[in-house]
């Protein structure tokens, strides 16, 4: 497919269309016009910056992707994009910017929970976010508390999602940052981040307790407004649902401070030096339920870790306690 024919492609697509474009191709805002220019001007940029790349092709297979998608749920049918798909997620993870923190803060720790479901589903970002305003007003536990907080102010729009941003000095040198992003789809990302400096970087470890909640209350909020926006309109519930949990850490490696599940004493849990960042993902079948989908996820993204009862080499290390039912159950406040 020539440039022109890109060109031509991406001036059909319906904005909504156009921005999922933009956000499977992640490609750098700094590289971009705002989301205000002319859709025009927007592609004419993303052809130029993708040739320069030399992903044109990937550019005709995302809107291929997409049309091909749009085409099917017209007749009533489902186009799956299987997770395996190089563009079922965006390349990156999408860290937090490091806008307010100033350059003495180089330690850093950031997560990110994605969901998604793989095939197309007709529910609008606007749609979910209405669903997910209404449910964070009877949650208990502190992650739902704030998310609750955050997605009732205005969002704003970003690579074409509703972005809501939370940002807090917690203490001299220690600043604490959150994303919640919903797009159309069925798609929700929430994503959590402290910056510190050298002199305190216990401040920048992460805790097993709101790492767990940062995973289970967003799941929670995502299957219960899904429904809610699904058997309203009366349709189906998507036929499966894939999740991406992601840990970037800087200088390596990452802690994990445990407070709820460990089977000892209170202990370290250190991430290997050798992989300071780590992404893991899972699809399955939708159930009706987010205990089983929560256990897996979170399995599969705290192998990553060994325990220890203090600093990475210091003392004997172990596997790190498995999360099971039971660990939900101590963490109370939501009913997955």
């Amino acid at each position: 497919m020539t440039r022109d024919e890109l060109l031509t492609r991406l001036l059909r697509l319906l904005p909504a269309q156009f921005d999922v474009v933009l956000f499977r191709l992640a490609i750098p805002p700094a590289y971009l016009v705002g989301s205000e220019a002319p859709q025009a001007m927007r592609a004419t940029e993303v052809i130029r910056y993708l040739e320069q790349q030399n992903q044109l092709e990937r550019l005709a297979q995302i809107i291929t992707d997409i049309t091909t998608a749009e085409t099917a749920a017209g007749r009533g049918q489902t186009a799956a994009v299987g997770l395996g798909s190089t563009d079922a997620w965006p390349q990156e993870s999408l860290r937090l910017d490091r806008e307010r923190v100033r350059d003495d803060e180089v330690v850093e720790c950031q997560c990110e929970l994605a969901i998604r479901t793989p095939a197309f589903l007709d529910v609008a970002g606007g749609e979910l976010a209405a669903e997910v305003q209404a449910l964070t007003r009877s949650l208990r536990s502190s992650a739902a508390i704030e998310l609750g907080l955050m997605v009732n102010k205005p969002p704003r729009r970003v690579r074409g999602l509703l972005q809501w941003q939370e940002y807090n000095r917690e203490c001299n040198n220690v600043i604490r940052k959150s994303e919640f992003e919903i797009g159309d789809g069925g798609f929700l990302a929430f994503r959590w981040a402290r910056f510190t400096d050298l002199k305190n970087r216990r401040e920048a470890m992460l805790e097993v307790l709101p790492f767990l909640n940062g995973v289970i209350a967003p799941l929670w909020l995502h299957r219960l407004a899904i429904e809610s926006v699904v058997s309203r309109a009366g349709g189906s519930l998507p036929e499966r649902i894939a999740l991406r949990l992601s840990c970037h850490a800087t200088p390596a490696p990452l802690l994990l401070l445990d407070n709820i599940c460990a089977t000892q004493p209170p202990g370290l849990f250190a991430m290997p030096e050798s992989t300071p960042d780590w992404t893991v993902s899972h699809e399955q079948k939708w159930e009706r339920s987010s205990r089983g989908i929560a256990i897996r996820i979170l399995g599969k993204g705290l192998v990553n870790f060994t325990v220890s009862a203090s600093f990475p080499g210091t003392g004997p290390t172990t596997s790190f306690v498995k999360i099971d039912e039971a660990v939900l159950d101590r963490i109370g406040g939501v009913d997955l």
